[in-house]
């Protein structure tokens, strides 16, 4: 339904619910009219126009009946799902500007007065929509005759309309493009804290304006000083202001043929600026000293100090201190509870008053990075890395490395997978087949360490299959651009260059859509963004088949990334991914291994390989985690490098006269009996059986690791 693009008013949109003969006021029919079509859709026979849907919807006796009744026993976070909604048809709204006019009657059920809540939705594509615009009007149990302005119309519109609470009924919906436009250039002057002026500009069409000044409370509720105060001026000077209060304003035009939209809202604020916060110190559990630096101009300031609780999926203040006044840049604040983390803001008093900081400091104890002390438990497989205590420390990160050199000229192998084991970890609440082709989209970041054998690999928006995981490109204007990125390591070694082997495909937004992979070495700025380097290399990944593809990188940079991403709506899987990265005789990288947190102040790294030219390290950082909003982790250590011990150290004595060792990765076995002889792996397969075997035997492993040998009865462990 298309809107025209003149200024006079079209309707758009006419709905009278005659159709809806059903029931009546008193009895509304039983029958839910969104659960007889499909995807909460109300059967076009019911309505003027096809296109309607929502949830809970009745009909009464030639009006609709929108039932917001709770489920007993149920949360209010359960109940949200469960509240009952109308929506209009897709509509185009982009004439005049957007600018556009709903006229309603409506009244409440079961409450005197109750919050209409009418909603502006883009309707993206068949699925997808999201809400462009709130408005809210105040609806009682008298049927009345409702009219508001609206802008931000666009080509693909709903509009929605649900209470907070109660149970309504609703009738006689147009929507007309068209209207006064809303009043523009908003400003405030000669504010003095108690006192300003305000003013807009004059609009030759408008008879009067009304005109809105509010603050708002600590739950973003506007508290009314003015509403709708009529004025035939553009300027108006409001008195009788609380110095401590922020004060908004809105405006709308006004003449006989209605009133417009109103004017973007406008912060009236003093020149004064916001202080630099500083971290607290003084820090013990129960109290903490704040701090800030001082504002030219400010006579005073205004700490307020909170912590955060989840309320309705929205994290929402609980204030220890209020705006407390200081003419002091630091205050101690006392009587906090240790198991949660506070977060302050300042402002500055003068001439009125400033914004809060537009950052709020966690008042979180300043850690250090642990002390190292010297490993223990250094064996031919694994160490015991440890730490001094830090204070206020409630855990820690120990990361674990390997530093490789090359023997010879080699290309290395930095991961080498086939997500045989990928699954989507249960916090992220999947469902659905998640097949290769069918996905479960999280719209989540994801590290793939277990499945890479290395630490940071990394997917920005992660779309899980069994088996398989992907990156998802699907919605980046509303999610974070989809990409799949290696850990940071130094790709200049060698001739620069890195070889890929992947097995993917596409999952397309639309039939229209081809994905194309870009593969390249990048950087990542101190800002976090990310800078492709060198010259990108794209590949057309068809759609919903598996396809072999061998890429080859040059060029590649020390501190630098591997990055696999797509500029193109759509899903790439991956079902093999396999990097080797080109080294040259002697030189060395260090290869991130795995990060883990621990309470205790040492860790056990076991059942390392030990293999020549390959050593370890770790370094340790300290962790607050507070009650979970704002974790603080410390710098890391530097680094402290181990030396396992030779794997022939590694040997157990069975009876007076039997031995198992290894020695140059061969296993040396002492059987004076010429006892039975069988070797297995860790998973007790057998890879060895010798029925009589020699007084001295030396044996072929299969490679490193650590494997059982019996000799007669008796086993023993052996590690190469």
């Amino acid at each position: 339904m298309k809107a025209s693009s003149a200024a006079e008013e079209t309707l758009i949109l006419s709905e009278d619910f005659s159709k809806f003969t059903a029931g009546s006021e008193e009895t509304p029919d039983s029958q839910d009219l969104s659960y007889l079509g499909e995807g909460m859709n109300i059967p076009e026979e019911y309505t003027q126009t096809s296109g309607w849907m929502g949830d809970k919807v009745f009909q009464a006796g030639g009006c609709a009946f929108i039932d917001h009744t709770v489920l007993p026993g149920a949360s209010e976070e359960e109940n949200v799902y469960i509240q009952g909604c109308l929506y209009t048809p897709v509509i185009d709204l982009s004439g005049n500007d957007g600018i556009f006019t709903i006229t309603f009657r409506a009244k409440t059920l079961d409450q005197n007065s109750d919050i209409l809540n009418i909603k502006t939705y883009v309707q993206a594509d068949e699925y997808y929509r999201y809400v462009d615009d709130e408005n809210e009007m105040t609806i009682n149990d008298e049927w009345q005759t409702y009219t508001i302005a609206l802008t931000k119309g666009s080509t693909s519109n709903r509009i929605c309309f649900l209470t907070n609470s109660s149970n309504f009924y609703i009738d006689d919906i147009t929507i007309k493009s068209g209207g006064l436009p809303q009043p523009t250039g908003s400003t405030a002057s000669q504010y003095t804290g108690t006192s300003v002026v305000l003013s807009w500009n004059r609009m030759p069409e408008a008879e009067s304006y009304l005109l809105d000044l509010y603050y708002k409370d600590e739950n973003g509720n506007s508290v009314y000083k003015l509403k709708d105060e009529e004025t035939a001026d553009t300027t108006f000077t409001a008195s009788g202001l609380v110095v401590e209060n922020t004060y908004f304003f809105t405006v709308r035009a006004k003449n006989a043929s209605g009133i417009s939209p109103y004017s973007e809202e406008y912060a009236i604020l003093s020149e004064l600026v916001s202080p630099d916060l500083m971290s607290c110190i003084n820090y013990t559990g129960d109290s903490f000293m704040a701090r800030w630096r001082p504002v030219e101009g400010a006579t005073s300031y205004l700490l307020s100090v909170y912590n955060l609780v989840v309320d309705n999926y929205t994290m929402v203040p609980v204030y220890l201190l209020r705006q407390e006044e200081t003419t002091d840049t630091c205050m101690t604040v006392t009587g906090c509870d240790p198991s949660l983390t506070y977060y302050y803001t300042v402002q500055s008093k003068g001439a009125g008053v400033s914004l809060e900081s537009g950052y709020a400091m966690p008042a979180v104890p300043q850690l250090t990075a642990p002390a190292l002390l010297e490993p223990s438990n250094v064996t031919s497989n694994g160490f015991t890395a440890n730490w001094e205590e830090v204070p206020y420390a409630e855990g820690y990160t120990p990361f674990l490395y390997k530093e490789h050199t090359a023997m010879s000229d080699q290309s290395l192998s930095i991961i080498d997978t086939d997500f045989a084991d990928a699954v989507c970890p249960p916090s992220y609440q999947p469902w659905g087949d998640m097949t290769i082709t069918d996905p479960f989209q999280s719209f989540s970041p994801f590290y793939f360490d277990e499945f890479a054998g290395m630490a940071d690999w990394y997917i920005s928006v992660t779309a899980f299959a069994d088996g398989a995981l992907g990156l998802d490109n699907m919605y980046p204007d509303f999610f974070d651009m989809g990409y799949l990125i290696s850990p940071k390591l130094d790709f200049s070694l060698g001739d620069g260059t890195v070889k890929i082997d992947v097995d993917w495909l596409s999952i397309h937004a639309s039939s229209t859509t081809d994905v194309y992979a870009v593969v390249a070495f990048a950087t990542v700025g101190e800002d976090n963004s990310i800078n492709i380097e060198g010259t990108p290399q794209t590949f057309l990944v068809p759609k919903e088949t598996l396809k072999h593809e061998t890429i080859t990188l040059t060029g590649g940079q020390p501190d630098s990334y591997l990055i696999i991403f797509t500029e193109d709506n759509g899903i790439i899987m991956f079902d093999n991914l396999k990097v080797e990265m080109s080294m040259d005789k002697d030189q060395k990288v260090m290869l991130p291994l795995m990060s883990l947190f621990t309470e205790e102040t040492s860790m056990d790294f076991n059942d390392l390989e030990n293999l020549p030219g390959e050593r370890y390290a770790y370094n340790v950082s300290s962790a607050y985690i507070g009650d979970g909003t704002s974790p603080y982790q410390s710098g890391f250590s530097d680094l402290q490098f181990i030396n396992l011990l030779p794997s022939s150290v590694t040997s157990e004595t069975i009876d007076a006269g039997a031995k198992a060792y290894v020695k140059a990765g061969k296993l040396y076995v002492e059987n004076p009996d010429n006892e039975p002889v069988s070797l297995y792996d860790v998973k007790g397969s057998q890879l060895m059986a010798i029925p009589q075997g020699e007084t001295e035997a030396v044996y072929d492993l299969p490679g490193a690791g650590l494997y059982i040998v019996k000799v007669g009865n008796k086993a023993m462990k052996v590690v190469r």
